[in-house]
């Protein structure tokens, strides 16, 4: 927005009136924006940005502290003048004038060595510099600017640039078969800028060296896993959980010579097993017998309608339904008319909205009654409604008890994780028929790989994976006779 003011016309006449304002014209928001007059708000500015230039701050800004002080001590009469001063070009009002600065800081356009921090550089000289590029392994400049080659150094420039390395400064200060002695190592060296040591420096005590291995070899420091991977205290996986070993051990009726008790116990279980699959077995073969019977009976009695595909139902229509619509056809005398809704009048549509209104407060009043006779009932409900709650959540916390100590004895055997059902296991028993009565007849069951793998499933350490066999080509291979004798040119 243009910054203008408005300048009032001059005096007709050094006695005469005052001319009148002179109002430009203000017709148009942006006439209005062009001829308004801001001389009063550039007047405040310039009078704030003079109290910036004086004290550094705005004094509206500024508290009362810093503005007004109370004085309770008086004028010292020692600081008042009694002669007058003598001729100085420093009092001049003109030295003055030139001498006034103001509080606010100057824009610098670029960052000067001043402006960008009291802390100057390091400076190195040109030896540490030296040192300090062989340490690192950079190539250093020679005369010219140009980049030394490693054959124009001398012999022992660098060693003699670096110095004595601490392990040569501590050699031959501690003897291996010694024992348990107190051996004097003096402390890391301290090099000055020109490379001097330190005499300065206290020798460090040590008081124990173990006698077995002779030097004290510092752990190295792992480093800190991430937080990320932190286990944490208070963990609910299953694999927190589950207390299985790793290798079970079998059942004292899977032995070569089992106790009687044990090896029954054991035979019975595994029939209950067995029991269990069959069972499994005879329902699915029955849901599938009874699909085919179904599907044989719907091809059967399925008639061919004509335009409709083959195997799609058509609903029949049934006596009663048929008898109906014959009696419909003579009642209307073979003709059927379409009876169109007669359209409400105004007034059926009042009553009609009436009645709806009147349901409406119904409703309310009888939510609003029965909501006035449970207020009586409130603190009962309260109480029946906690005791609720603690009931609740009692058998969640026993259903959860249950299933950790089921997870903490079995593991995840027997549950589904993801698309596969984690194996149980067969159990491996022998019936008393097989049994051998030495180790030299014994026939081996199961599959000590199989017991393995499915430990790791059970204790939730890799997850359960459905048997992926070869797939059979689908396109059969057709071989070619190459007749090779039809070749003349070979």
């Amino acid at each position: 927005m243009p910054r203008t003011t408005t300048k009032p016309r001059p005096s007709a006449s050094s006695t005469g009136a005052p001319a009148q304002h002179n109002q430009s014209s203000r017709k148009g928001k942006k006439a209005w924006r062009k001829n308004v007059d801001i001389e009063d708000v550039e007047k405040g500015l310039e009078e704030m940005r003079a109290e910036e230039r004086v004290v550094g701050k705005a004094l509206q800004k500024q508290k009362d502290e810093d503005l007004f002080v109370v004085d309770t001590k008086g004028d010292d009469q020692s600081k008042f003048r009694k002669t007058l001063p003598k001729f100085s070009a420093r009092n001049l009002t003109s030295t003055k004038i030139l001498s006034q600065r103001s509080a606010v800081p100057a824009v610098v356009s670029r960052v000067t060595s001043s402006s960008s921090s009291k802390k100057r550089k390091l400076q190195l000289t040109k030896d540490d510099k030296e040192r300090l590029l062989s340490i690192a392994k950079k190539p250093r400049k020679g005369p010219f600017n140009s980049i030394k080659h490693e054959s124009e150094y001398q012999p022992g420039e660098n060693a003699m640039r670096l110095g004595l390395s601490e392990a040569v400064k501590q050699s031959g200060k501690y003897d291996p078969w010694g024992g348990i002695q107190s051996a004097v190592i003096t402390s890391s060296t301290k090099t000055t800028v020109e490379g001097e040591e330190d005499e300065d420096e206290a020798p460090a005590l040590i008081d124990s060296i173990p006698e077995d291995d002779g030097f004290a070899v510092p752990e190295p420091s792992l480093p800190k896993p991430p937080k990320h991977h932190a286990k944490s205290s208070s963990s609910t996986t299953p694999r927190s959980i589950i207390a299985l070993p790793a290798v079970s051990h079998p059942h004292a009726g899977a032995s070569y010579n089992p106790p009687e008790e044990a090896h029954r116990e054991l035979l019975l279980k595994a029939a209950e097993q067995e029991e269990k699959k069959v069972r499994e077995l005879e329902k699915m073969a029955e849901v599938k017998k009874k699909m085919e019977a179904l599907k044989a009976a719907g091809g059967d009695d399925e008639e061919e309608v004509e335009g409709v595909p083959a195997g799609m139902k058509v609903q029949s229509l049934s006596d009663d339904e048929e008898a109906k619509e014959s009696d419909e056809e003579e009642h209307d005398g073979g003709e059927k008319t379409s009876k169109t809704a007669a359209r409400k009048t105004k007034a059926q549509k009042n009553k009609a909205k009436r009645l709806l209104e009147e349901k409406r407060l119904l409703a309310k009043k009888a939510s609003i009654k029965s909501l006035l006779s449970s207020i009586d009932q409130a603190k009962a409900l309260r109480k029946t409604l906690s005791q609720e709650e603690q009931n609740r959540a009692l058998e969640i916390e026993a259903k959860r008890l249950l299933k950790v100590e089921e997870l903490k004895k079995k593991g995840m055997a027997g549950k589904k994780v993801g698309k596969h059902k984690v194996p149980e296991g067969d159990l491996e028993v022998q019936v008393g028929e097989d049994l051998s009565e030495n180790l030299r007849g014994l026939k081996p069951e199961g599959n000590l790989f199989r017991d393995r793998f499915q430990s790791l499933q059970q204790r939730a350490l890799i997850e359960p994976r459905a048997l992926v066999l070869p797939k059979k080509r689908r396109h059969r291979v057709v071989e070619y006779e190459k007749h090779a004798w039809k070749k003349f040119d070979q």
